[in-house]
C-alpha cells in the first residue's frame, strides 16, 4: 500500500509542476454537464453502451437511427474524433482540465462505477483524475469520493476471487480511503479490507 501511495503522489507531483503551463494544442471536451458524453470521451461508444469489446456485433438499426440523427443535429468535435476505446488521460489532457472539470468528471464516473461497475478505463480515469484533484477536498466532493469509496469496497467483496480489476479496486480504495482520507485513516481502511 505505502508504494503505490507514494508512486501516487509522486504523479501529483508531476502534474503539478507542469499546472498552468500554456497548451496550444487543447483536445475538444464534451461538456461539463453532459454525463452521457463523458462516459463516451473516457470509455468509448461501445463499454459506454454496455457492448464491451463490441461482442454485439453492428446492428444496421441503429445505424439508420444514428444517420438520421446526424442530420438533424451535427455530431461534436470531441465525438466524431474519439477512440473506440475512449481516450487515454494523458498528462497533456489532465493539464488542461480545470479543477471544476476534474471534480464533475470523477462525479459522472462514480456514477457509472455504482450503477455498472469496475471497468479498466474507468479505473484508469479516476486514477488519474484523482492524481489531479486538489486538496483539501471541498465537501461535497468528500460526499462524492465516500460514495465511491463504499462501492468499491461493496465490489471488492462481491468479487474477490472472480474479479480480474481487483488490483485496480484495491488501489483506488487506498487512494481515496488513504490519500484522500475518505475511509476513517489507515488503520480502518487496512483492516477493513484485508
Amino acid at each position: 500500500v505505502n508504494g503505490a501511495l507514494e508512486s501516487f503522489s509522486k504523479l501529483r507531483s508531476y502534474l503539478e509542476k507542469f499546472d498552468g503551463v500554456n497548451r496550444i494544442d487543447r483536445l475538444p471536451v464534451p461538456a461539463l454537464k453532459d454525463q452521457a458524453g463523458w462516459h463516451i470521451f473516457c470509455v468509448g461508444n461501445d463499454e459506454a453502451s454496455g457492448n464491451p469489446g463490441a461482442y454485439f456485433g453492428d446492428d444496421d438499426d441503429c445505424k439508420e437511427e444514428e444517420e438520421e440523427e446526424g442530420e438533424q443535429q451535427e455530431t461534436p468535435v470531441w465525438k466524431s474524433q474519439c477512440p473506440e476505446t475512449g481516450y487515454t488521460p494523458t498528462a497533456s489532457l489532465l493539464l488542461q482540465m480545470d479543477q471544476v472539470m476534474v471534480r464533475r468528471v470523477i462525479r459522472h464516473l462514480t456514477h457509472y462505477v455504482e450503477s455498472f461497475g469496475m471497468s479498466k478505463q474507468r479505473g484508469v480515469w479516476i486514477y488519474a483524475l484523482l492524481a489531479r484533484l486538489e486538496r483539501p477536498i471541498h465537501r461535497d466532493d468528500a460526499v462524492v469520493l465516500y460514495s465511491l469509496l463504499k462501492r468499491l469496497t461493496i465490489l471488492r467483496e462481491e468479487q474477490a476471487t472472480t474479479n480480474p480489476l481487483i488490483s485496480t479496486t484495491n488501489l483506488l480504495i487506498a487512494v481515496i480511503g488513504i490519500y484522500f482520507e475518505q475511509g476513517g485513516g489507515y488503520v480502518n481502511v487496512i483492516e477493513a479490507h484485508e
